[in-house]
């Protein structure tokens, strides 16, 4: 016997379906059997939810035969689900962490959760963070609609999470992920424009003279290149501007952090003779502090010798004695949380494969950029 709570869940899953168009007006559903096994529910259930559907007029059911799908099904389906959205005085967003990081104690993710609450809730919507386990991923993932949640946004996942991710877009569940590029996967997503803010950066340095710039980015940063991100928007900007050749260090790529300077001898060389960079972009504020605070590179005096930006949104700029305020990069948390949530009513309206969202950042310019101090005849700084 189908269980009540479970059809109308089942029939959302389907109606998802045919709003994302995977079966196409004038083919047929897979068989109740087929269904049941995909959707972990007994073939009863299945039966009872395509006989709710084919009242709606988006698929027409036979007795023992594979259901059909009516030509206006995807218009009908979208407008079923945006109604069931709207009419949900319920509707419950898991926000989803990796168990590692819950608590959450980074400070731009906190302050990023609490806004995402407060829109949430201003829209009518209940959120709150669930945590992910690493093992058991694909289990809590599947167990959020019988939990009562009607979507999830995904924030600080990392490949290893893959699997959940797929999991819950293979099953149709509203799913989106916050500035994560995931190799080979197309997901919803809401992402910082890193791309833009580094080559409006390099055009304002370039503007101040400067032609041998250096960007500063941790391993991890590097090799989660998709084209798209920072460090991709840096160097396509000096190769716009014929640069590549001209800067002796273009971007360089740090070891992770061990506690110890990660600037190596070849490095403070490099900073130490006349032909060197003028101004340097860190992708990190560690990595910028360590710099700074570096016995060997105290004598370059930020502005007149060395421009210098911060560029990790959300970090406070740290204080350094005797150094004016750096440069950096910010953003509109209030902003960003409702575009979150403009992505997620847009996955419960049944709009599953919407365009990514970006979100510009915003550059706080201060006195660490200077002009391009005049290189020719300068001794060497010691």
């Amino acid at each position: 016997m189908a269980r009540p709570k479970v059809v109308p869940r089942v029939v959302e899953v389907i109606l998802k379906k045919l709003a994302a168009e995977e079966w196409l007006p004038g083919t047929r559903l897979p068989s109740a059997r087929t269904l049941a096994a995909d959707f972990a529910v007994s073939k009863g259930t299945v039966q009872a939810a395509l006989r709710s559907v084919a009242q709606m007029k988006v698929v027409s059911a036979v007795p023992r035969k594979r259901a059909v799908v009516l030509p206006n099904a995807v218009m009908l389906s979208r407008r079923r689900l945006a109604r069931l959205a709207h009419r949900s005085a319920n509707r419950r967003l898991a926000i989803l962490v990796p168990a590692e990081h819950v608590p959450v104690k980074d400070p731009f993710y906190t302050l990023l959760i609490r806004d995402l609450i407060v829109e949430a809730a201003r829209r009518g919507i209940r959120a709150g963070i669930e945590a992910l386990p690493l093992d058991g991923q694909l289990r809590a993932a599947r167990a959020l609609p019988q939990r009562g949640f009607h979507a999830a946004l995904c924030v600080a996942f990392g490949p290893v999470h893959l699997p959940a991710l797929l999991m819950m877009l293979d099953q149709k569940f509203p799913v989106a992920t916050f500035n994560r590029r995931l190799p080979g996967l197309e997901a919803p997503s809401v992402r910082i424009d890193d791309y833009q803010s580094s080559q409006r950066l390099a055009h304002i340095l370039y503007g101040r003279g400067h032609r041998d710039l250096c960007m500063v980015a941790g391993i991890l940063a590097a090799s989660a290149w998709s084209g798209t991100g920072r460090t991709a928007g840096w160097v396509e900007c000096l190769r716009e501007m014929s640069l590549l050749k001209s800067c002796s260090m273009p971007l360089y790529i740090l070891p992770p952090y061990s506690g110890t300077s990660p600037f190596s001898p070849s490095f403070a060389d490099q900073l130490h003779s006349p032909r060197r960079p003028t101004a340097m972009v860190f992708c990190g504020a560690r990595h910028a502090e360590d710099f700074l605070t570096d016995p060997r590179f105290r004598d370059l005096h930020i502005a007149d010798d060395l421009s210098v930006v911060v560029a990790e949104p959300g970090r406070q700029a740290f204080a350094v004695s005797d150094l004016p305020p750096l440069t950096t990069i910010q953003i509109d948390l209030v902003r960003t949380a409702q575009c979150c949530l403009e992505m997620v009513e847009t996955l419960l309206g049944g709009h599953l494969n919407p365009p990514s969202i970006r979100v510009a950042e915003q550059l706080v310019l201060t006195e660490s950029i200077g002009p391009a101090p005049q290189m020719s005849g300068r001794t060497e700084v010691r």
